[in-house]
């Protein structure tokens, strides 16, 4: 697993916001990423935006 640099996670999460994903922290530096009434294509290309 790759630590993302703190400087970056605020673009991060807003990125991920940007995609309709919720996004949650877990803890300092682990971060919960899901929604669970997206459609499955829906989800397929969230996940691809944030990779």
């Amino acid at each position: 697993m790759k630590r993302m640099p703190e400087k970056d996670i605020p673009a991060f999460v807003q990125e991920v916001a940007a995609t309709g994903c919720d996004i949650c922290a877990v803890g300092p530096g682990y971060y919960v990423m899901g929604d669970a009434n997206v459609p499955r294509a829906a989800s397929v290309g969230a996940v691809q935006e944030v990779r």
